[in-house]
């Protein structure tokens, strides 16, 4: 393993295997030896304090030597490249707490996840500090679970790569489950589509913003306000809004959010220091994803605006949809196909940070619900 500027040797660098614990470090030269890999395609990671890590796919046969070599980016020369699927390198994945009785359960659950910096006062002690508010159970229509969707705030153990469930660190709540978003979206529980950015601002404090949508907008009454913020005490989440975005389509603007850096977002986006938007199977938000700016209150005191407010948006990124053209090659994202899905998004000008990935779980399974965690560098899209 070299250094990709100088090719030097790397000292101590970790090299594994995804999804085995087989794993070992660099020699002083950067060689390394991994033994007892089992036969066929493996994922072979390589990361190193202060590079970019690496991956890649080695075919192993029976009793027969294989080289792969790595040649590490350091940090600092990588921070205008786009990520690509190769610098993520899997951390594991922890398990979520709590039962299984609906609304205040993770099964059918986790639409939504926002991490707070500063959540879990002790979770610096096992290098992973800051905590997740993730939402339950759906809501579901006809009256059956009106009161699904409630928010928990839970921490961040360490994760383990494992492929046995039972080996998993189990996270624990800092905040159980509570029905924080009651009184609000209330014709939105069919196949709801949620996202949450927890930001704190000096204007507004510590917010817990929401946008909210379901699968079909067509009807009036499913044409109502899409976001919102609570406050992150989720006892007393204290709601603001309801707000719209613009004039833009309900099927392109609450699917997700993310934090714009409040650097970029002053010269570029007007101050609007959160981004939402969705993408609806069949092109019907857009032949590719969608991305607004908005920013909900309108004074440097943090006043929210007006409840039915169509606030002001900076489009960022967004594509014809389907019911505007026909038109899937000239006027779509490239190799852009209808069934495509786009979940989940992050703009971060930090040279490297860990990302959540994603939150899975399967009611027919209740033995597996839990959160993976990947690290990458500067810019990350994590698909939730």
């Amino acid at each position: 393993m070299t250094d990709a500027q100088t090719l030097n040797g790397i000292q101590n660098a970790e090299v594994s295997v995804q999804g085995n614990s087989l794993q070992t470090i660099t020699d002083v030269q950067g060689h390394y030896t991994l033994q007892s890999v089992p036969v066929g395609v493996v994922t072979v990671l390589a990361s190193a304090s202060g590079y970019a890590p690496q991956s890649q796919a080695v075919a192993v046969t029976a009793n027969t030597m294989v080289t792969a070599d790595f040649s590490l980016t350091p940090q600092s020369e990588i921070v205008t490249q786009l990520v690509q699927p190769v610098d993520f390198h899997y951390l594991g994945a922890f398990r979520l707490p709590g039962g299984f009785e609906r609304p205040a359960t993770f099964a059918y659950g986790g639409n939504a996840m926002t991490f707070n910096p500063d959540g879990d006062s002790t979770g610096a002690s096992d290098g992973f500090p800051g905590s997740l508010f993730i939402t339950g159970h759906e809501r579901m229509p006809y009256g059956e679970l009106p009161n699904g969707n409630q928010f928990a705030e839970v921490n961040i153990p360490e994760p383990v790569a494992s492929q046995n469930p039972d080996m998993l660190n189990a996270a624990g709540f800092i905040q159980d489950f509570r029905d924080a978003a009651q009184g609000l979206f209330t014709t939105y529980d069919e196949i709801p589509r949620i996202g949450i950015q927890y930001l704190s601002t000096p204007a507004t404090g510590p917010r817990i913003h929401i946008a909210w949508g379901q699968h079909f907008h067509e009807s009036p009454e499913d044409q109502a306000p899409t976001h919102a913020w609570i406050g992150p005490n989720l006892s007393s989440p204290d709601p603001r809004g309801t707000w719209y975005i613009g004039d833009q389509s309900f099927y392109s603007v609450n699917g997700y959010m993310f934090e714009i850096p409040a650097s970029w977002a002053d010269a570029h986006a007007q101050g609007r220091y959160l981004g939402t938007g969705r993408y609806r199977d069949g092109g019907w938000s857009g032949q590719g994803p969608q991305l607004f700016a908005y920013r909900p209150w309108i004074d440097n005191s943090g006043t929210p605006a007006t409840s039915g407010t169509h606030l002001q948006e900076t489009v960022l990124l967004r594509y014809v949809s389907s019911t505007e053209s026909e038109d899937v090659v000239n006027r779509s994202l490239n190799g852009y196909q209808h069934p495509d899905e786009w979940e989940g998004g992050d703009l971060d000008y930090d040279d490297y940070r860990q990302v959540g990935c994603s939150v899975c779980g399967d009611e027919r399974d209740r033995s597996e619900v839990l959160v993976r965690l990947a690290s990458s560098g500067r810019t990350a899209i994590p698909m939730y």
